[in-house]
């Protein structure tokens, strides 16, 4: 049943695409991207250190501790007017945290999504400015590390049940412009991404507290228009 979901988004974009003829893609743009993600959780719960509680269990289990990740993927652009065009995605990101155990080695979080952005963005000659929702769904889980308990090392794995496998977010992104003759556009960018509807790590922690994954990316896109 899991496996099924994994293919909605991409049927989404698909039909998408598909509802257009050859000729309405005339003065669109297509292109691929490509980025450094550095991302941690946010929320009431959010701690600096954790400890482990017995070998399987991390109390706190989130942290503002960033991880490194990485993003690549597809997109398409139209432009509405001289300055203003919409534009959607397809992308794979990685997202999660680490968690500094008190005493002990690391632990991390990385959560591998599927992600659609659907944007609107504002294009000058040489920057342009980004914003929008993104909807995803969840690939991999993994939840890890290598921990030392009454002197003696332990590895940690958590459990993909216990993250939600929806994705919902907002987005913004600065970046700059190099435009070439034959109207193809590279782009350099910064991008924010704020998750909205939680990470939902059910039974994980007393407090049922609620984190939220934020990530910033470092990205390269380049568009190529259709003639």
């Amino acid at each position: 049943m899991k496996t099924k979901k994994y293919y909605i988004l991409p049927l989404i974009l698909l039909c998408t695409l598909k509802s257009f003829s050859q000729d309405d893609f005339k003065d669109y743009k297509f292109g691929v991207n490509t980025g450094i993600t550095y991302s941690n959780m946010i929320g009431d719960g959010i701690v600096k250190n954790s400890w482990i509680n017995g070998i399987s269990y991390v109390n706190n289990p989130a942290s503002d501790k960033y991880i490194v990740g990485k993003k690549f993927g597809i997109e398409l652009e139209k432009g509405v007017s001289k300055i203003f065009s919409w534009g959607v995605a397809l992308n794979y990101e990685e997202k999660g945290c680490k968690i500094p155990i008190v005493g002990n080695a690391d632990a991390n979080i990385r959560l591998r999504y599927l992600v659609i952005p659907a944007t609107i963005e504002s294009n000058f000659k040489y920057f342009y400015l980004q914003a929008g929702l993104y909807c995803g769904t969840l690939l991999i889980a993994k939840d890890y590390g290598t921990v030392l308990l009454n002197g003696k090392e332990y590895n940690y794995n958590g459990n993909f049940d216990r993250y939600s496998l929806f994705d919902l977010g907002a987005l913004f992104s600065i970046g700059i412009n190099i435009p070439f003759e034959n109207e193809s556009v590279l782009k350099f960018g910064l991008k924010g991404n704020w998750n909205l509807n939680g990470v939902e790590r059910r039974g994980m922690t007393p407090k049922q507290d609620k984190f939220y994954n934020q990530s910033y990316c470092f990205e390269i896109r380049y568009l190529y228009k259709f003639k």
